[in-house]
């Protein structure tokens, strides 16, 4: 189990909260290479597969918010669109340069605090309303 993951964060819907548990699996996983001094060889196919990961995951869940009449799907939609492109440039950043402070940060806090406070706010708010549904 992820160091990151907490409970408290599950938002009630099986495949979604395990998809969770495997995204901060696979962050928890990063963040220690690039804190271990990792290179690019390491770091990258952890990006990438988190890159596809995520995609995979977002499409998942916004299936379900479909399915389930979510009243906020478009605006959740635009905040999945963000978070993509974001990683995407720093997945791009990462290919270009290797990993250097800025990048570790950027990974460390950056990506990690919106996909914690995704969940914890946005993503929880699915977990009610299908839980109301």
């Amino acid at each position: 189990m992820s160091n990151l993951w907490n409970k408290s964060i599950e938002i009630g819907v099986d495949l979604i909260d395990e998809q969770h548990r495997e995204l901060f699996e696979r962050f928890d996983s990063l963040i220690n290479a690039i804190n271990m001094g990792e290179g690019s060889d390491k770091i990258e196919p952890l990006m990438g597969f988190l890159g596809e990961y995520v995609v995979t995951h977002f499409n998942d869940e916004e299936k379900l918010m479909d399915k389930a009449g979510y009243p906020e799907i478009d605006n959740h939609k635009i905040l999945h669109h963000d978070f993509v492109k974001y990683f995407s440039d720093v997945s791009d950043k990462i290919v270009e340069d290797g990993v250097n402070d800025q990048i570790a940060h950027d990974v460390k806090k950056k990506l990690f605090d919106w996909l914690w406070t995704h969940i914890a706010n946005e993503d929880k708010k699915i977990g009610r309303f299908i839980d109301l549904s």
